[in-house]
């Protein structure tokens, strides 16, 4: 996406094609790279490689066949930003002092899609949309260990209305490599599902 130059632009699918023709050409590179002197021609590492490969040629196709269908319906998606660092303060009380504590994260993957602004986080491992992205109270947070991709989500929220004008729209969501197939997976949460509201973000910032 960075060698496209296709930050603040409408995501076209001749894109998608170009970027298609040289998967096998950057990902050697990248294992290169990271495995510096090593020998990536056979073994696990080959192995890897031809598994990075899939995914990453899988997405592009996802994506080529998401924008036809946008497109079908006159919508557009604009690839905003990609390994944004996002930072905030909050400010907590207690036994008579205050303390500000600085949060910061990094969103894989930030674009718009219509009106809607999304927050994407990507992940090679399954997701499982039941039980980790579906909080019945907010105090589950606190209590679930299995509710920390949930979490996360919400502070992708909270991170992006501290640092951007929080648009009418505001989606965070997973994609997981393992089942593209399922699209963007999105929080449902006591009030809400998708789409996060100021009123939400002010609930998760009084359980964080």
């Amino acid at each position: 996406y960075n060698d496209e130059q296709l930050q603040g632009q409408v995501l076209q699918v001749r894109h998608m094609e170009s970027m298609l023709t040289r998967v096998d050409k950057a990902i050697a590179e990248k294992f290169a790279e990271v495995y510096r002197g090593g020998d990536v021609s056979s073994g696990k590492n080959l192995l890897l490689a031809k598994v990075a490969t899939r995914y990453v040629k899988n997405f592009l196709h996802m994506e080529k066949e998401m924008i036809q269908e946008l497109q079908s319906r006159n919508i557009s998606i604009t690839y905003l930003r990609a390994e944004e660092e996002m930072t905030a303060h909050i400010e907590i009380q207690g036994q008579g002092t205050g303390h500000s504590i600085k949060l910061r994260g990094f969103a894989d993957r930030i674009d718009k899609v219509g009106n809607t602004k999304r927050v994407i986080d990507y992940k090679t491992g399954k997701v499982d949309e039941k039980s980790e992205l579906r909080v019945s109270e907010w105090s589950d947070m606190l209590e679930n260990s299995k509710l920390g991709k949930s979490f996360q989500l919400m502070m992708y929220a909270l991170l992006y209305s501290r640092n951007y004008e929080a648009p009418q729209e505001l989606t965070p969501g997973i994609i997981s490599f393992r089942s593209l197939g399922d699209g963007l997976l999105t929080l449902s949460y006591p009030g809400g599902s998708g789409a996060i509201d100021e009123n939400a973000i002010t609930r998760f910032e009084g359980v964080l």
